[in-house]
C-alpha cells in the first residue's frame, strides 16, 4: 500500500481541554494516511453504532485519519460528531482525495469479457491478482448460503466470490480458476469492493441482456441496446464511493 498522505486544515476544528491544567486546545490539522481493507469494513459494520449511517461514516473516517492536531489516535468519535457540518463535508472530500492520490499510478478499469482490473488486487500467498473475471451465475441456493452472513459487506463479498470464475496477475503469468472464498476478501483494499460490486452487477444483468438479444434475433432485429446506466462504467468513468 502507498505511504501517501493527504493533509487538510479545518476551518473550525474541534476543542479539547486538558484535565490537569484546564487549558483549551483547538485542533484543525487532519492527516489521512490509512487505506482500509474489506476485513476492516466488515469489523466496523458489526459495531452496534454502524447501524446509524452517520456513525458508520465517521467510524470509517476515524480509521483513515492518522493525525488530528495533537489528539491521541484514533480520534474520539464524539469529537468528529461535534465538528461543524462544513468541516465534516471537508473531511469527506479530503478522504476521497486521499483515496485517489494514494493509488499512485495504479488504476481500476472495467474491461471486456466480464473482467475488471483492480488498483490493488487480491493478495494470495504473496501474489497479487489484479484482474478479475466473472463467469458464474448465482441462484437462490447461493443466496440462501449467504443469508447467515447478513445483507451487509460479508454477504455481498460471498456472492461476488461465487460469481468470480478466474483471477489473474497483471502480466497473466499466474492465475487461479474458480470461485473465490470469502476469506480472500478480508485483505482486499476496501475501494476495490466498489469496483467488484459494479462489475458483478454488470455480469449479473448480462443474463437479462442475453435473453433480450435472443428475443430480438428471433424477431429479426439484431440490434441490442446497452444495459442502462453501464455505459460510463465500462469506460472506467464510474465514481468510487464507500
Amino acid at each position: 500500500m502507498s505511504e501517501t498522505k493527504h493533509i487538510i486544515e479545518l476551518i473550525g476544528g474541534c476543542k479539547s481541554v486538558d484535565r490537569k491544567t484546564s487549558e483549551e486546545t483547538i485542533h484543525r490539522k487532519v492527516i489521512f494516511g490509512k487505506r482500509l481493507t474489506v476485513g476492516e469494513l466488515i469489523a466496523l459494520e458489526s459495531s452496534p453504532q454502524a447501524k446509524n449511517p452517520t456513525y458508520y461514516s465517521d467510524l470509517i473516517l476515524r480509521k483513515m485519519i492518522v493525525e488530528f492536531g495533537t489528539l491521541t489516535m484514533p480520534v474520539p468519535l464524539n469529537l468528529l460528531l461535534s465538528l461543524d457540518s462544513i468541516d465534516r463535508d471537508d473531511l469527506q472530500e479530503a478522504s476521497d482525495k486521499f483515496l485517489e492520490s494514494s493509488r499512485g499510478e495504479r488504476s481500476f478499469q472495467f474491461l471486456e469479457d466480464n473482467k475488471v482490473k483492480l488498483a490493488f488486487g487480491f493478495n494470495i500467498d504473496g501474489t497479487e491478482y489484479n484482474t478479475v473475471q466473472f463467469g458464474n451465475r448465482i441462484n437462490g441456493q447461493d443466496q440462501v448460503e449467504a443469508d447467515p452472513l447478513g445483507r451487509g459487506i460479508a454477504g455481498t463479498c460471498f456472492l461476488i466470490g461465487r460469481q468470480i470464475s478466474k483471477i489473474s496477475t497483471d502480466d497473466g503469468l499466474a492465475s487461479i480458476e474458480g470461485q473465490l472464498e470469502l476469506k480472500h476478501f478480508e485483505s482486499l483494499d476496501a475501494e476495490g469492493l466498489t469496483v467488484l460490486k459494479v462489475g458483478a452487477e454488470i455480469f449479473r444483468q448480462s443474463f437479462r441482456l442475453e435473453r433480450e438479444k435472443i428475443s430480438r434475433e428471433r424477431n429479426g432485429d439484431e440490434s441490442v441496446p446497452p444495459v442502462a446506466g453501464n455505459e460510463d462504467e465500462r469506460s472506467g468513468d464510474s465514481k468510487i464511493t464507500r
